[in-house]
Parts: structure tokens; sequence; C-alpha cells
């Protein structure tokens, strides 16, 4: 056994601080045969153990104020080497103070304190920590930790920011609450807020004084403090035995060979049942749709509905389905629904509807009027419209029987160019066929002239753009 083997205590008298610091070496003598002076240097730290006090200050707080107030007063006194810095704890609040001179000193406002939540705040005692350690080696000893509590607890004034309700006994299934009809539960309302508010609970929009609930129906459960409101609903679960039933969508006197059946299961229940399909105890399939296609065996089928988180399950009625076989050259028959045959039919319906438009509007874009048809019409239609006497227009101006003039600018327009598009001979043609045709202006008397010269000349104008 070795020196460095032995596990020893070293106490050490008339220290003082002016020894902190220092190093020291170990001399070890066990007897007279083994002495040995020690390799194992340390540092010698002496340090004075003191006292830590906190006293609160401000008892109650409001969380609308935004003035700083002393809540409480660290005393960590007499400790050498001193504590630098002090934590004042309260809930989930934590701030770290500067010490001078033994003095830490939490001050803080109410709009500080609410950032934390006003429940995490109200009724907590106030902490506050101090470490003591020292510099002398790098990095710093840690040598002792000191804490202390007050007994007085915050009194934190603050409104209500939540309202909650809940229950104790509910099933949560597929995001709602259940119960069974008849069943009891006890209604929960959580808030916050101090002073605490007075909350009010009603069911169905009736307000109740107890918490206690026995549901008979669907309900819908609120709960209010002050400007907070939750609402929660509770549904009642079942699943009718005797509804649980097994239709076939065929003639089982059509259903042949490699026919194609449909089968419906009818269940009233709350929530949706789940349904599964049975082919001679054999599960065809097994999910939340309750109809069934597939190709025709023969076997009994049946069906089952359930709600498996209630532990509930119901069977169905049995139907026997025995398939005939097809006669050779008759064609399979594809199974379908009333349902599914209506929905094709729309859908050829509306594809046949689209189509007719497509043809529509290319046969429009071939056969549509040119621009030198509408031109022409538009200048026909204009003049027609315009002059309704033509042999008063010949009494009175012969000379101007050829021409139209534009009264915006003075321009003098010749349609003896312009052919009038064919007209129908029945529609009783003014002038003789074997000509030219021109289109005419009439003047109208001296009063009326100016007006209807420049309404004819805008439009004229328009037809020449």
């Amino acid at each position: 056994m070795s020196i460095e083997d032995l596990m020893f205590d070293v106490s050490f008298k008339g220290l003082n601080m002016a020894d902190s610091g220092k190093e020291i070496k170990l001399d070890f003598s066990c007897d007279d045969i083994i002495r040995k002076e020690s390799d194992i240097s340390t540092y010698l730290y002496v340090w004075n153990e003191g006292q830590i006090k906190i006293t609160a200050g401000l008892a109650t707080i409001d969380s609308s104020d935004d003035a700083l107030q002393t809540v409480a007063t660290c005393n960590l006194t007499d400790l050498s080497p001193a504590v630098e810095m002090a934590t004042f704890l309260i809930g989930d609040f934590k701030k770290i103070l500067q010490v001078t001179n033994g003095i830490a000193e939490l001050q803080i406002s109410g709009k500080e304190l609410i950032s934390f939540g006003g429940k995490n705040i109200h009724g907590k005692n106030i902490q506050c920590e101090g470490i003591q350690m020292t510099d002398l080696s790098q990095p710093p000893t840690f040598l002792k930790k000191y804490r202390a509590t007050t007994k007085e607890t915050i009194s934190f004034s603050y409104p209500t920011t939540y309202a909650k309700v809940s229950f104790d006994n509910t099933k949560f299934v597929r995001g709602m609450n259940y119960l069974q009809k008849g069943e009891s539960t006890k209604i929960s309302c959580d808030f916050d807020g101090f002073p605490l508010p007075s909350p009010r609970l009603a069911v169905d929009g009736h307000e109740v004084k107890s918490n206690a609930f026995i549901i008979q129906d669907d309900a819908s459960i609120t709960c209010e403090a002050q400007n907070f409101a939750d609402t929660a609903y509770v549904n009642v679960y079942y699943l009718e035995d005797d509804s649980v039933e097994l239709t076939l969508e065929q003639d089982p006197e059509e259903i042949y060979e490699d026919d194609i059946i449909e089968l419906v299961c009818h269940a009233h229940g709350s929530p949706l049942p789940d349904f599964s399909f049975y082919r001679s105890e054999k599960m065809l399939s097994d999910d939340d749709h309750h109809h069934y296609q597939g190709a025709v065996r023969a076997g009994n089928y049946s069906c089952a509905a359930a709600l498996v988180e209630f532990g509930l399950e119901h069977r169905s009625n049995v139907i026997e389905i025995i398939p005939k076989v097809r006669p050779v050259g008759s064609t399979k028959s594809l199974g379908l629904s009333a349902g599914y045959k209506i929905a094709i039919f729309i859908i050829c319906i509306i594809l046949l509807v689209i189509v007719l438009l497509i043809i529509d509007f290319f046969v429009y874009k071939e056969n549509g009027l040119t621009n030198e048809a509408l031109v022409k019409l538009n200048c026909y239609c204009l003049n027609r419209d315009a002059v309704p006497n033509k042999e008063e227009n010949d009494e009175e101006n012969p000379e101007q029987g050829n021409i139209v003039k534009d009264s915006h600018d003075d321009d003098v327009i010749s349609l003896k160019s312009l052919k009038k598009p064919e007209v129908d001979p029945d529609a009783g043609s003014t002038t003789s066929s074997s000509k030219d045709t021109i289109i005419e202006q009439t003047q109208t008397p001296a009063e009326s002239t100016d007006s209807n010269t420049e309404e004819n000349g805008d439009r004229i104008q328009s037809s020449k753009s």
C-alpha cells in the first residue's frame, strides 16, 4: 500500500483570511519506517459563512400598474468572500440583480409581472438565492449556496384571461365527448383572475346552479367568467340492436355467376359505427362504409355494426345468395345500382352539351359575317333611317341627290361607288334594278337642317372608319 492510496482528513488551526490562497504541501509519516514527503499540493481557502435573509415589501400588486415597486429585500451580510449576485424567484418569474453592500432589492411593476401569467404569480412565495464563490483560482471555486423564502405570498390583482369547460368521466372519441344516456358527470369550469370572478354555468343556454349533470340527450355546456366564455359539447352514444339490417340492391333471381353485387348495411347509432361484411363468417370488408360491392359467390351474407371504443357490436340478418349459371351467349351484367346508373346518365348529358357548344362555336367562327359585309350593312341601315322621303329631296335639292355632305369637315363623300347589299326583290326597292344603286340624302327644312346633317355626318364618319 502506498501513501497515495490512503484516505485522510486534515484540519488547520490558527488561520485567518490572510492565509487564503496559499499553497501548502503535506508531509505524511505513518510510522518510523515509512516516512515520505507528499508531492501533492493544494490551495488553502478560508471564508466566513454568513446568513441570508429576505423580507417581503409590497404585499399587493396590481397588474395594471406600470410604476416600479419594492417587492422584496434580500440581505446577505457577514459573508467573505461576498456574494456579488442575487436571484429572485416568484413562480415562473426570475430576475438576477447586483448585490451592493450585502443588500439586493427586487423592484418590479405589475405590468412586468403579468407577462409571466397572473396565475403563475398570485399566491406565490418570493425566493432569494446567492452563491458564495472565490476567484482566487480559475475557474472560480464554488463555496456555498444560500437560499431564503418569504413566509408571505404575493397578492397579485389581475383580470380573467380564459375560461375552460371540462368533464371528469366522459369518453373522448373522434374529437367529441360522449356519455351513455342517463349517465352522470361532473362539470368543471376552470378560469383565472384575482379577485376571483363569479362564473356562470349553463346547459343548452339555461343557467344551472349545480355542476352535477345527468345527460339525456346531446347537450352544450357553457362556462362564463367575466368577459370570457367556453362551450363544450357532450353527446349521447348508442347503437340500436334491432336497427342493424342487411339489404341486397339487386333482384336475387337475376344474379348470375361472376356478377357484381351490392350490399348495404343499415344501422342507427352515434357516433357513426364501423361496418363489417361477412360471407359464411368470412370477413369481406371492415371499415366505416356501409356499402359493399364485390363478385358474387354462393353463401350466406351478413353484416355487423360496431362502436369499438364503447364495446358495442350487433349483427344483422342473413341473406342467402345462390347465383345462377349464365346462359350461353348472354352478356355479363355490370351489376351497377340505380344510383350509379343515374350518375352515369347525367355525366353523359353534360358531355353532350359541351360537345354541342364547341361545334356551335366553330360553325359561327367559320360562317360569321366578314368586316366588309358589316360595313356595307351599316351604311345601308344608316342611310335608310336618315331619309324617309326621297321625292321631297329631289324637288328641293336636285343637285345633291347623289352626295352627302359631312357637316364636321365639309368633305363631300360620293356614295355612287358604294354598292347596296343584295336585297330580296319582294322587299320593295325604291330604285331601278337596271341601274347602279345610289344612296340619297334628303335635306330637311331650314330649322332642322343643321342638327340632322350633323347627326348623319357622325354616322357616315363612323361607317367610313
